[in-house]
């Protein structure tokens, strides 16, 4: 089915990955390598198949054939054949322009083609470009890196253009494009591949159809036989994160703002460009302009989830350049009311709490919409400082009281006061940080009377067999997550600092483990607190569910895959819960991220509202509940998607609750 080619100086660009391991020992100074894909409609036919092409590999002399129908390994082989042009090109020096194309020569042609092209690659000091390709097409890719900014630079690749016509089209009878678009790199040399009565046929019939020349002018065919070094792309460096980043797009279906404002690869793209002009000083209203633009469609509307460097090969996190963006854009004011901010976090969780709480009598007083012109109308005047309030926004329960000790209960024989018995043998003990989110949010109503996540969470704990640990006094105590997504990085190491000497006290210096119930806060905490903090939706699977009896099924359950779960890699553990507190699931294929990202579903939430457009396709005409590792995203998602969204905790608590 496929044949990938891959020379020796390709393989160093990939070598490092782990799938790559168990071949390095058969790498020499200049062995090449294919990647073979083998497809029959049934297994006996596939045996043939394979061993008919293992034979022919044989006899052509491989040195190694190795054979495998593990799908892990196929998909991880497949991946890295796939990311090899984001990965060769972060490899490239920072400031250079990655370069490729992808001509074609007869099949029959195609070892003596790839000598040639590594010879003509080398002879213009292309010593870096690599050479791989899709061997049963006769289609062969080149990379290679050039800076334009250098002198003589376009010439060399004047003179290499010139060669590479001259040796696909003429010496190979063969295509300068093989499988995309030609473009205005090629366009010059569209008549020596064709011929001239082609070539002016071909550009008759565009003038009668185009006479005033407005459908991609100059792509495919151009009279201007020097337009391949014009307009060249400058890679200026602009950040250390995104030098690597090539623009190829990998990255841009997972980004919720993606169609809304800007993908991970524009907000690169913009921010090279007014890095060239900061540099070049050549168009000051530009910069201008753009430096003002950037403020909404590159950082007001990013939820630096980072799920883009989940699709980029080479693990870029635009993200987290926005967040050092943010960072760098704080002035002295900003930074003292972050600080004040961070001594007073008991007093601002309160007011959350009691603004979501006064949304929430407001709309049982007067109703949704007077609370809704209400609000529209704060916000309007506000300039948008007041936050969007929803009818889903409800307020949280706050910190919860430590529980008692799960080996003590009361006798329920004896008159009067309780009497405490022992129970054997003493439970385990865990710490449980109940999260700011999830203290300060709460969930929709629904019809099943769930119980609010750090009761909920309690519960399962000590259902199966726990002492839970929990703050004496939570309010207020904060990862630092939200102060670093803000741009002060200062402040949340600060605020987090005093997070994690708490919790390094209560699970003694990191003996017990430490669950939290919000992805986002557990990412971040993650290697803080010296012991292990798990989130609940991988706490609840492996610990958790094993221990408790499952009393109530619902028929549906939608499941959404926050932003931090996946870069936890949660998502099956996320199902194996809702799987067994549900007949069936539906996950929402159609989200990423949500867009909620902390705040901006309250002060951006037109970011919300796009990035979940499509959410309620997901939902089943049966389903009647939804599950969420975040508070907040749940809160954004109950609105958008048509059903209430509730923390995986609170289901299955209610899933698990004894008849």
């Amino acid at each position: 089915t496929a044949a990938e080619y891959l020379e020796r100086r390709a393989l160093a660009a990939v070598e490092h990955l782990p799938v790559m391991q168990p071949y390095k020992k058969f790498f020499t100074e200049d062995s090449p390598a294919m990647l073979i894909d083998v497809t029959a409609p049934d297994r006996e036919t596939l045996a043939i198949e394979t061993a008919k092409a293992i034979a022919i590999l044989t006899e052509e002399g491989a040195i190694d054939v190795d054979f495998s129908e593990d799908e892990a390994r196929s998909h991880a082989l497949w991946d890295m054949r796939k990311g090899f042009i984001p990965m060769f090109g972060a490899a490239r020096d920072k400031g250079t322009v990655m370069l490729t194309e992808d001509c074609a020569a007869p099949v029959d042609s195609l070892a003596d083609f790839v000598i040639d092209m590594r010879k003509l690659l080398d002879r213009h000091g292309y010593e870096d470009g690599v050479l791989f390709g899709h061997a049963l097409a006769g289609n062969l890719h080149f990379q290679m890196a050039a800076d334009f900014s250098k002198e003589g630079e376009t010439e060399r690749f004047d003179r290499f253009s010139q060669e590479l016509s001259e040796l696909v089209s003429v010496r190979y009878g063969g295509s300068l494009k093989a499988e995309h678009g030609t473009g205005r790199a090629i366009a010059p040399f569209v008549e020596a591949e064709w011929g001239a009565r082609a070539y002016e046929l071909m550009s008759r019939i565009k003038s009668l159809f185009d006479p005033e020349g407005l459908l991609n002018p100059g792509v495919l065919l151009n009279a201007d036989h020097m337009q391949h070094v014009k307009d060249l792309k400058r890679m200026v460096p602009t950040d250390p994160l995104a030098d690597l980043c090539i623009e190829c797009g990998f990255c841009e279906p997972a980004c919720p703002s993606a169609g809304l404002t800007f993908s991970p690869r524009q907000r690169i793209a913009v921010s090279r460009e007014r890095a060239r002009l900061r540099q070049t000083g050549e168009d000051e209203a530009r910069l201008a302009a753009l430096d003002e633009g950037f403020v909404y469609a590159g950082l007001d509307t990013c939820a630096a989830c980072n799920l883009c460097s989940l699709r980029c090969p080479v693990g870029i996190e635009t993200g987290s350049m926005i967040l050092g963006e943010r960072a760098r854009r704080r002035d002295d004011k900003a930074r003292e009311i972050a600080h004040w901010a961070a001594g007073h976090r008991g007093g601002l969780e309160a007011a959350m709490r009691l603004g979501a709480g006064a949304n929430a009598l407001a709309r049982t007083v007067i109703g949704n919409a007077a609370t809704d012109a209400i609000a529209g109308t704060l916000r309007s005047v506000s300039g948008d400082r007041v936050p969007r309030v929803s009818e889903a926004l409800r307020p949280g329960p706050g910190a919860p009281r430590p529980p008692a000790p799960l080996n003590r209960r009361a006798d329920p024989k004896r008159d009067g006061a309780p009497v405490a018995i022992a129970l054997q043998p003493p439970a385990d003990r865990i710490v449980y940080f109940p999260a700011c989110p999830t203290r300060m949010f709460g969930a929709p109503k629904t019809e099943f009377g769930l119980l609010p996540t750090p009761d909920a969470v309690i519960a399962l704990l000590q259902r199966a067999g726990y002492e839970v640990i929990v703050p004496q006094h939570a309010g207020g105590q904060c990862c630092g997550q939200p102060w670093q997504s803000k741009g002060f990085p200062e402040e949340a190491k600060r605020v987090g600092a005093e997070l994690d000497a708490e919790l390094s006290k209560l699970s003694e210096g990191g003996s017990l483990k430490i669950v939290t119930d919000a992805s986002t806060c557990a990412k971040h905490l993650q290697g803080g607190a010296g012991a292990e903090v798990a989130d609940s939706a991988e706490f609840l699977a492996r610990y958790v569910l094993p221990r408790l009896r499952i009393t109530r099924q619902l028929p549906v359950v939608a499941v959404h895959h926050n932003c931090s779960a996946q870069r936890l890699k949660e998502q099956s553990a996320t199902e194996a819960v809702a799987r067994a507190c549900a007949e069936r699931i539906a996950v929402l294929e159609s989200i990423t991220c949500c867009g909620y990202a902390g705040d901006k579903g309250l002060f951006t939430p037109e970011l919300n509202e796009w990035a979940t457009r499509f959410a309620s396709a997901d939902i089943p005409p049966d389903c009647r509940i939804g599950v969420s590792t975040v508070s907040t995203c749940a809160s954004g998602l109950s609105e958008r998607a048509g059903v209430p969204f509730v923390s995986l905790a609170s289901l299955l608590e209610l899933a698990s609750r004894p008849a």
